[in-house]
């Protein structure tokens, strides 16, 4: 891969070393603090520390600049602690009998690599049925977070499918506890429940409920496709996962299918093998309008991927616009999507509720819209004649 800068090339080759790929090799001078803030900022910090110092090891390398090792330890401890609060919440389920299923997280990491510190943990998401998502609350703030208030009210006027709890405790990550998997433009079939019933992970000696197999690998293909993989880490976890074999290909194609992630499972595998020089697994023949589709996909990924994570390009209207289409195009039932995220734009933004008031009726809220909208394009608007 050529796009980037000679940091993030360097980045990628450490992480296609960490999956048994070829040593890489410097192309020229590179800054050491600019990597080791580029892997923080991919959550591979862990993975890039320790490819770097197997490279030293043998020679093929310098050893890894302390900035690098700092935010790899930072990193290890951050997600030592996410574990064990991973560890209470799920007691405090257990106990109000709140069933739940953990995503990504310490679980992944501890399926990934058998250390639940290798993957940086951050937040901690958490799916619960939606009926028991009040109990869920209740255990949650028993374990030590903060319920936000009206939140209720916030979920009912905006839609929205999750809530962020706030933590109080040394080391306890922010907490998202999730109703669904996404809204509702995002048009994936999986039913958690059902997918985790028998999948459970041991976690600081506790067994954590967590998807596994095909489920897992479309799953997490499927949520770095709606990103489009800014993040490497969520391509390495991707890349991972994948099959080696035709029959386990073959499962897994089909599991997708069902999922409506075909085109987020076959874009995965070519990214990984466009910037990790893997092998692409050995896929059934795809349509041809998915295999156009996968095409667009992977080069929206190395696109997005090259431009930085917190690249104006990206963050800020319109380019912002541009990639949530992108984001809802890579879906296999892209039109019903558009038209799901057309009836989202209506619905008011959660600061906007929060600024007019929660105890409002919702058709004030939805009035108030066009007002905000038209605000927020006029300040930037205002901005780019400066």
């Amino acid at each position: 891969m050529r796009h980037g800068s000679a940091e993030l090339r360097w980045l990628i080759g450490l992480c296609r070393y960490d999956l048994g790929g070829t040593a890489p090799s410097l192309d020229g001078p590179v800054d050491a603090d600019a990597v080791a803030a580029l892997a923080e900022a991919h959550r591979v910090p862990v993975i890039a520390q320790r490819s770097w110092q197997a490279l030293a090891a043998r020679a093929l390398a310098p050893p890894p600049p302390a900035a690098l090792v700092a935010r790899a330890e930072r990193g290890r401890r951050r997600s030592f602690l996410a574990a064990a609060h991973l560890v209470r919440l799920a007691r405090a389920l257990e106990g109000e009998g709140v069933p739940f299923v953990a995503l990504k997280g310490p679980a992944l990491s501890m399926q990934l690599h058998g250390d639940a510190t290798v993957r940086v943990v951050r937040d901690l998401d958490v799916i619960v049925p939606r009926p028991r998502l009040a109990a869920a609350m209740s255990a949650a703030a028993s374990a030590g977070w903060t319920v936000p208030q009206g939140w209720q009210a916030l979920m009912r006027i905006t839609a929205r499918h999750d809530v962020e709890l706030q933590p109080t405790l040394t080391g306890q990550p922010l907490l998202e506890l999730h109703e669904s998997l996404g809204p509702r433009f995002v048009q994936f079939r999986l039913d958690p429940f059902a997918a985790a019933a028998q999948g459970r992970v041991t976690v600081a000696g506790a067994a954590i409920p967590t998807l596994t197999g095909p489920m897992l690998a479309t799953y997490v293909a499927w949520h770095g496709a709606r990103g489009l993989w800014y993040r490497l880490a969520w391509l390495l976890d991707a890349a991972r996962l994948l099959p080696r074999g035709r029959d386990e290909a073959c499962l897994l194609v089909e599991t997708a299918r069902e999922c409506g992630a075909e085109v987020a499972v076959r874009a995965a595998s070519r990214l990984a093998g466009l910037l990790f020089a893997r092998e692409e697994s050995p896929w059934p023949p795809a349509a041809p309008r998915v295999a156009r589709r996968v095409e667009q996909v992977s080069a929206w990924g190395l696109e997005r991927l090259s431009i930085g994570i917190d690249s104006p390009r990206a963050r800020t209207r319109p380019g912002r616009y541009r990639w949530l289409w992108r984001e809802i195009a890579q879906q296999d039932a892209v039109a019903r999507a558009a038209m799901a995220a057309l009836g989202e734009v209506a619905r008011p933004m959660p600061d906007d509720v929060r600024r007019l008031g929660l105890g409002l009726p919702l058709p004030v809220h939805h009035l108030a819209r066009p007002y905000f909208v038209a605000t927020r394009l006029l300040h930037d608007l205002a901005g780019r004649c400066r």
